[in-house]
Parts: C-alpha cells; structure tokens; sequence
C-alpha cells in the first residue's frame, strides 16, 4: 500500500492482488481471499476512499506511508515491477473488458517514478 499512487489500492478486478502478488518474494500468489482477510485484521490501520467509482484502500495515517515506503534504491524497481505487472493484467483483459480505473489513471506514475526517489506525492 506504500506504493499506491492516487487514493490508494483497489480490490476490484484484482488491483491489489496483482501488486502484491508482483512485490511478494519467491513466486508468492497473493489471492483476493488473503487481502480481504488482511482489511479485516487491519482495519484500524486502514481508510477507504472512493476513486473513481470504486472504493480504495490506503494506510490509516501518513507516518505508517513514510515508515513502509522505506524502500531506498529498491523504489524504482518495485514501480517498474508494477508497472509490468498491471500492463500485463490489462494486456489479458482488453480489449473484452474496460481498464480499471486505477490501471487507467495511475499506471504512467507508476512507470514514471523518479530514479532515486525515495517518496512521492498521493
């Protein structure tokens, strides 16, 4: 969730299990079944926000964002790594189904991210 750009990190059309599971070390499926069962463990360190016509998760309080995206030179490779991830999702949805929202509006910042860059704004 350090890395989401926008409002923060959808469920709908696996979003955020198509991140994670891109982020998680070896090979590791990160199923919709686990972020659910994750949002409720979670939730006093969660908010929702709606974007675009769909509800977003993000960390509760900035200083839990600064404190996960400590990511140093790994930051640019996590976006690239994402960025990959989503195009490729989107790749084997279209042209059948509409970009989700989030793919549409917060993919070029995450293939955008700054070499070195070690925070951005939501």
């Amino acid at each position: 969730m350090a890395l989401a750009q926008g409002r923060g990190l959808p469920v709908r059309d696996g979003i955020w299990s198509t991140i994670a599971t891109a982020i998680a070390p070896q090979e590791t499926a990160i199923i919709d079944r686990a972020i659910s069962d994750l949002t409720a463990e979670a939730t006093p360190y969660l908010m929702l926000d709606p974007e675009a016509e769909q509800t977003a998760y993000r960390l509760a309080h900035r200083t839990f964002t600064e404190h996960f995206a400590q990511f140093g030179q790994e930051h640019e490779r996590l976006h690239q790594v994402i960025t990959a991830a989503l195009t490729t999702d989107a790749d084997l949805r279209l042209p059948e189904a509409e970009l989700n929202p989030y793919v549409a509006q917060h993919l070029p910042a995450h293939a955008c991210v700054p070499r070195n860059s070690a925070s951005w704004s939501h």
